[in-house]
Parts: C-alpha cells; structure tokens; sequence
C-alpha cells in the first residue's frame, strides 16, 4: 500500500500520470476509487474512450472539486471503503500548511467510537496505519510547500513533474519524475533518489477527465524549445562551423600535401639529373635526352644524404633530405619511383633499401649521434644489418 504525492507546474501531467498509471489499472483490477479528479466521474465514459471493459466490482466514488469536496475527501478515513485507492487532486487545498491542528478532522464521538467501527481516529493515524486498511493514496498539488508537513512526512516518496512537451523536438505530450523524499522540495539534485524518468501520455485517457474547470487545457506559454534559445544557437552554429573549418583543413592537407612533395620530388630530380649530366661525357645534351639516367643516378645519391622521418599520414611516409644547403622533402611514393623501398620499424625508425643496401632513418626527435649512427647504415648490406 502506497502514500507518494506528485507536485509540479500546471500541465506538467500530475493528475493525468497518476490517472494513467495508477487509477485506470485499479479499476482493472475491480477496485473501488475515490477521487475528487474534475469529471472522472464515469465508468461507461472510460470504457467507451479506452476501448475496453472494467469487471463489475470497478466503481468510481466521485467527490467534487469544491470546498465542501475538500473538507470531505480529509475525513476520507471516516468513510472510505476498505481497499480502495484513494486520489486527492489539489491536496494542498484540503492538507493546506496554514491549518495549525487536525482535530477538526477527527472521527465523530472520539477514537472509542472509531474503533468500534474500525476506523483511524485521526489524519494522523489514518495516514500512519493505511496500509491496515489497504488504502492506496495518491496526492496531486502544483506546490509541495503548501502541503501539510504531517502529510507529507508520512509520505514514502515523492515525485517532481517537468513538462517536456515545448522543451525538446519530439516529446509532445511528455514529461520526466524525479523521485525524492517528501520532506523535501525534489530541487536539488542531492535530494533526488535514482535518475528521472521519462513517460508519454496515451491520448485515449484525455477523454476520460477534465483537467481544468473549463474542460480545456492550455499548455504553458513560459516553456521555450531548447533550439529557441538565442544562446544555444549561437553555441551549435559556433560549434558547427569549426567541426566544419577543421575537417576542410584536414581534407586539404590530405591532398595537397602529396602533391607538394611530388612537386619538390622532379625538382631534385632535375637538379641531381644536372649534376650527372656535367660529370659525364655528355655535358652538350639537354634534359630530356638524359631523362632515363636521372632514376639511376637519384638513387645512390638519395642513400647518401643525411636525412629525417617527418611523419605519416595514412599509409603515406615523409622524409626531408639534406644536401649541403638544400633541403627537400620526398614521401614514400617518391621514393619508390626511384626504386628504393620503405619500411616503417617504429613510429620513429624507418628503414630505406635499395638493392643488398639499407639504411635507418630516423625522426627528429632522436639525438644528432643516434641519426649519425644511422647514416653509416647506408652502406651496410641488408644481410649484415639482421632485418
């Protein structure tokens, strides 16, 4: 047997969660209700809007949702049916804070008379004992504050309604519960027991109450859409606009980078094909009759020079070479269109070979000796080196 209350802005499903979840399965289950919820009134009304059929111990004990209705649904315990669930709607207006003794709700003629007919003497002792009596209590306000602290002290649990409906795309007619003790307001998150929930109304059960005097329910106009906020736009536009900035930047230097390198590639290899056209016989010749020796003459000279691992992008490997003053850059596809093979050993040691040759190449964060030590592998032969 249960005592919770459900507090909340207006709108914020209240009186419909716990009409929802907890009235309607009771009448499934043929038990009696006694509720002063506008309108709910009439069995054949909800059976016609859900479709279905209630055994013939189900009963509806309509209370009105006036002042006379107030002071009766706080005597619930004079009269109440054994087993009965019981739902007060607007609770702050019949346990209201500003009442200073509940005498006045004492059961006629005094506890003996009570007890006689088995009934709690007062509201104190009908809230302490009402799982005696198999009474489910359920109560609805839109401020726990003004809810009695003896009610609420005696109370298991209690659950914070938030509307979500014209907060987030998607959630009409949804709302989250955070559960917390009682005695608390449910505002901070210190209070709160377990995480929110999130539950969606079934339209059907709009047709089986009134959740206002007039019948019609407006939705609350202070609620804004996350995707309504001036500062959260300008936050998601921000944001989009680097994602979209970096990948760009990422993409061009994915692409452009080769193309670099391959530019500065011909341009060493132009320059060494030169060099190999002034030492040899042919110094008449021009460029493109000596285009054929250039790959043959590139290779010992790239073995040679003093050279560093820059990186790798993808399966892509790039070095800078060094000769005397010039400084070039060649990848891993440049390199094997001279005929040279590269294997990268470590995120810092790549190994270069052409022939029975290999040599190290280090990156730049080794020690000028360490790169030195490599250099000299560039005549060892692959046999002696042990790959």
């Amino acid at each position: 047997m249960t005592a919770v209350v459900h507090h909340g802005a207006p709108g914020s499903y209240k009186s419909f969660g716990i009409m929802q979840f907890k009235v309607i399965p009771a009448l499934r289950e043929g038990r009696v209700v006694v509720t002063n919820l506008r309108g709910f009134d009439s069995i054949d009304r909800i059976e016609a809007a859900l479709g279905e059929r209630f055994p013939d111990s189900a009963a509806i004990v309509a209370i009105n949702h006036d002042k006379d209705g107030f002071d009766l649904m706080a005597k619930f315990f004079h009269w109440a049916p054994q087993g009965a669930l019981i739902f007060m709607d607007e609770v702050q207006k019949i346990y209201p804070t500003r009442i200073k003794k509940f005498d006045v709700f004492d059961f006629p003629d005094g506890e003996d008379a009570a007890e006689e007919v088995g009934r709690p003497a007062t509201v104190e002792d009908a809230f302490d004992r009402h799982r005696h009596h198999n009474w489910d209590i359920y109560m609805a306000t839109p401020n726990i504050g003004k809810v009695h602290k003896e009610v609420r002290q005696v109370c298991e649990f209690a659950y914070r309604h938030r509307d979500l409906s014209n907060l987030l795309p998607f959630h009409k007619h949804c709302w989250k519960e955070v559960c917390h003790d009682a005695s608390t307001s449910g505002q901070s998150l210190t209070s709160a027991i377990g995480g929110h929930k999130k539950y969606r109304a079934d339209k059907r059960y709009f047709d089986c109450y009134k959740s206002t005097a007039t019948g019609v329910a407006q939705e609350s106009s202070e609620d804004k859409p996350l995707y309504k906020e001036p500062k959260l736009v300008a936050f998601g536009v921000v944001t989009l606009i680097c994602f979209v900035f970096f990948f760009y930047n990422l993409s061009r230097f994915g692409e452009d980078r080769p193309e670099e390198l391959a530019d500065q590639s011909a341009s060493v290899a132009q320059t060494v094909s030169s060099a190999a056209i002034a030492d040899g016989d042919a110094a008449g010749n021009s460029l493109s009759e000596v285009s054929g020796d250039a790959v043959s003459v590139i290779q010992p000279v790239l073995m040679d020079l003093d050279a560093i691992y820059t990186g790798s992008i993808n399966d892509r490997d790039f070095f800078t070479f060094k000769d005397g003053d010039t400084v070039f850059n060649l990848s891993s596809e440049d390199l094997q269109a001279f005929g040279i093979t590269v294997q990268r050993l470590s995120s810092c040691v790549v190994a270069i070979t052409r022939g029975s040759l290999r040599r190290l190449v280090l990156c730049q964060s080794q020690t000028p000796e360490l790169r030195g030590a490599a250099m000299q592998a560039a005549v060892t032969p692959v046999s002696a080196m042990g790959f």
